[in-house]
């Protein structure tokens, strides 16, 4: 894995460990310029904390999952070609529970992370919050 740049706030690196622990397989991090062209892919910037796991952990490998919580967390290209694949260029989903029964992620023009199946519900403020609900095994998630 690579090393964990300087500026990165401690609970990516909670995070990262927590994954390798749990058995996680984690791709290593992507740079800032792969995130950047990510997000002009998508029209679409992602939030801070994003980014910050991001230049960490670039999403769970060959598509693992947290077996607590059955949350795989998608790549950057997989992010991309979900929305590419997509009908709904509004929301940009990051990952998936339970095999793509629905994904979680954002919408375009409104704030905070949403749970895409049949309808989009609002679940957390921030990706962060997701993230520790990923790690909490939260019901919000189902």
């Amino acid at each position: 894995m690579q090393e964990v740049p300087i500026d990165i706030d401690s609970w990516v690196q909670e995070t990262s460990t927590l994954w390798i622990k749990r058995g996680i397989k984690i791709l290593p991090g992507v740079t800032i310029a792969i995130i950047e062209s990510t997000e002009a892919d998508l029209g679409f910037r992602f939030p801070s904390d994003m980014k910050d796991l991001y230049r960490v952990v670039n999403g769970f490998k060959d598509c693992d999952m947290d077996v607590s919580s059955m949350i795989s967390i998608w790549p950057m290209e997989r992010i991309r070609e979900e929305y590419i694949a997509s009908n709904d260029k509004n929301f940009i989903g990051f990952c998936d529970w339970l095999i793509c029964s629905h994904s979680i992620g954002f919408f375009k023009g409104r704030m905070g992370i949403f749970k895409c199946y049949e309808e989009l519900n609002a679940i957390a403020e921030t990706f962060r919050q997701v993230i520790d609900m990923i790690n909490n095994d939260s019901e919000l998630l189902v």
